[in-house]
């Protein structure tokens, strides 16, 4: 189970690594069978060894080296040095994980990228899945990113906008990995000077978006607030299905033990499993979580209903209470709400409701709660957030709403 995982099984995974560490220029054979599984895991933060350690976890099942040309298991990595040491840079790179012939995990170092490399930058994210398209062509690709996020917000808009601490600082009270950054919009790479410690580097939404450079079969955040519309849609055209949280994400994150099973080895990716795994983990010892999976293919109807709505009831939803309203934030950081709920208090008739119903029913195929996440009572949860507008008239945050692809499909904010 996470969070039992041997300091030794992690240590000797990355003794392997650095073992075999020649980086690879020239393409594998192309193959039409081949599936190629992404982890990008931006770990050069205070969230650093748990992320090593869902690599560890992650490892336990890869491939054997005869079936990896085949089934590919990829990891980008980019941790610290040491714990809390922002000050001394190290290498991102890029790993081609799989079993030798006697069961033991091998990491063989694809790619090793320059100290100054910013994985928390949607120049990094292009060019290490471009480095992947190029060199392991294939029928299917599929990510897993996981790092800090705070949802659709601009750049350190989490912190200035309101509110103390951040999405996982908060959630993470028992963990050995407490300190006072910002919390940015995806992703985070902190720096340090004097004591302080700080997220220098930061990656917008829509930044994300446009740097990923094949069409993926999923992709999942093992991030906070992701699963908000405006996170969502932004993917409709590059992503079939996507997993996400409306809520933050506690520091354990996903299971990885039997991801490559759901996501690699079976006929057709089992990202519905992934999060079923999830939610089981956290409600079997009850705790807290909220999950949603996404069909982006089907989000442009959605959009249309809501585009009508939002004009048929504008005053409506500029009149709702946020008391009344389904919240998925804590610590005063009130900009995601549930979709739904938002549109049925703003006075929706009920043949417009059974039209929203009716979209959503067709792009979320599966969205589950616990019946608290910490201290937020979970009421009602349609599988996505969404920002109610009245809440916030800060000129910056609604000028960068305005530039969100799902504002400019439905105008929620004029």
């Amino acid at each position: 189970m996470k969070g039992v995982k041997s300091i030794w099984t992690l240590a000797a995974v990355v003794f392997t690594m650095a073992l075999v560490s020649c980086e690879r220029t020239e393409p594998f054979e192309p193959s039409e069978d081949r599936k190629v599984f992404i982890l990008y895991s931006c770990g050069y933060n205070n969230l650093s060894n748990n992320l090593s350690e869902d690599i560890s976890l992650l490892c336990e099942s890869a491939p054997s080296r005869a079936l990896s040309s085949l089934y590919k298991v990829l990891v980008f990595s980019h941790t610290t040095a040491s714990f809390g040491n922002y000050t001394t840079p190290t290498h991102p790179v890029l790993i081609d994980v799989y079993k030798d012939q006697f069961g033991l995990v091998v990491m063989d170092t694809v790619k090793v990228y320059p100290d100054n490399m910013v994985g928390a930058s949607a120049q990094a994210v292009e060019r290490v899945l471009s480095d992947v398209k190029m060199l392991y062509p294939a029928k299917e690709y599929g990510m897993v990113m996981s790092s800090h996020a705070t949802g659709w917000l601009p750049e350190r808009y989490y912190n200035e906008g309101g509110g103390s601490g951040g999405a996982m600082y908060a959630a993470a009270q028992s963990a050995m990995m407490m300190c006072p950054p910002l919390v940015k919009s995806m992703c985070a790479q902190f720096s340090s000077s004097h004591g302080s410690v700080w997220s220098e580097h930061e990656m917008e939404i829509t930044d994300f978006a446009s740097s990923i450079p094949m069409h993926l079969k999923y992709l999942v955040l093992d991030m906070c607030l992701m699963g908000g519309i405006e996170c969502a849609y932004e993917f409709r055209d590059i992503v079939d299905y996507l997993a996400v949280s409306p809520t933050e994400v506690l520091v354990d994150g996903l299971e990885y033990e039997n991801m490559l099973n759901r996501l690699l080895y079976s006929r057709e990716a089992d990202v519905r499993g992934v999060c079923e795994d999830y939610y089981n983990y956290y409600a079997d010892k009850g705790s807290s979580a909220t999950i949603s999976l996404i069909d982006c293919r089907q989000l442009q109807k959605l959009a249309s209903v809501c585009a009508g709505l939002f004009d048929r009831y504008r005053d409506g939803i500029a009149n709702v209470s946020q008391n009344s309203v389904q919240r998925y934030w804590r610590e005063n950081k009130h900009w995601f709400y549930d979709l739904r709920d938002i549109l049925e208090k703003s006075g929706v008739s009920a043949s417009d409701l059974a039209s929203l119903d009716s979209a959503l029913a067709s792009c979320v195929l599966y969205n589950v709660a616990t019946d608290k996440f910490l201290e937020i009572q979970i009421r009602t949860h349609c599988g996505l957030s969404m920002f109610l507008p009245k809440m916030d008239g800060n000129a910056r945050l609604r000028s960068f709403y305005k530039g969100l692809a799902w504002n400019k499909a439905t105008s929620l904010v004029k």
